[in-house]
């Protein structure tokens, strides 16, 4: 993860081709509103690749002041160290889930399936470390789509294929080396919904509170590994332990648990194959 910023600190730094006048308001703007710093960084190389970076810039830190998300406003974020577009009506990238980039091992050669795609951030960032054949899997229409557009972005056409699927039918594939997945994991009556309204509630929200789609991986997810092969899950701060639970009674070995840069609790990594 320190590598992907460091690599957006960089792009800041030569961000030179702005009226010096306007590059420092946009950091002030963003300073003042509380907002991330790293959409200083984003609005600023947005800006220069614009013919009218004033007009544009007024018209996005008046859209930022009515409360809008910059992601929202430009179509696209950075996740770890690279640029991808994200669609309406698709989960938007966070930097906590690069804790599962980091997570997965890799070998050349490896056949990878992310689960619950969006963008397809995962499953192509991984590509772009390792030599690997990736399939990318969504149940919606709008995220095949933008996961599409990303993996041509990136030219990776020849290694990576978008797959519309859904994780509760029988999987479209065998004997895999690694799968990863982002899920759903938020359970529906939980008051943290309230501050996530810039995201589809399908890619949010899962039955018997927020743990259905890890019983899903977690019972079915040994048939369509190889003998060895590593489940990485992304999952919310407070649910390690009924997750460790579950891994554990379906029979997944070298079970733990990764942090995020914050601290929390973010990934659940185990193994086919009982202890």
């Amino acid at each position: 993860m320190v590598r992907s910023h460091k690599k957006i600190r960089l792009i800041s730094s030569v961000s030179l081709m702005l009226d010096l006048d306007l590059y420092l308001r946009v950091h002030r703007e963003i300073e003042s509103l509380g907002l991330p710093k790293v959409w200083s960084v984003m609005l600023v190389n947005h800006l220069e690749n614009h013919d009218d970076a004033l007009d544009e810039a007024e018209r996005i830190l008046k859209r930022l002041h009515q409360g809008e998300h910059l992601v929202r406003i430009l179509g696209w974020t950075y996740f770890s160290g690279h640029r991808f577009a994200v669609y309406e009506e698709v989960l938007m990238p966070r930097f906590d889930t690069e804790t599962l980039i980091e997570s997965v091992m890799l070998k050349p050669g490896d056949v990878v399936v992310d689960w619950c795609t969006g963008t397809g951030c995962v499953g192509i960032s991984l590509a772009l470390r390792q030599e690997a054949q990736v399939f990318l899997l969504d149940k919606f229409d709008m995220p095949c789509q933008n996961a599409k557009a990303n993996v041509v972005n990136h030219g990776l056409g020849h290694r990576v294929q978008v797959i519309q699927s859904d994780c509760f039918e029988p999987w479209p594939f065998d004997g895999v080396d690694v799968i990863v997945a982002n899920p759903p994991y938020i359970d529906c009556h939980d008051a943290c919904l309230q501050d996530l309204v810039n995201d589809p509630l399908s890619a949010l929200i899962a039955e018997n509170h927020g743990l259905s789609f890890y019983e899903r991986f977690l019972n079915v997810g040994g048939q369509y590994l190889r003998s060895g092969g590593q489940m990485c899950l992304e999952i919310g701060f407070n649910q390690a332990a009924d997750v460790l639970q579950l891994a554990k009674d379906c029979g997944w070995s070298d079970r733990k648990v990764l942090k995020d840069l914050g601290g929390r609790d973010r990934v659940v990594v185990m193994r086919k194959g009982r202890l």
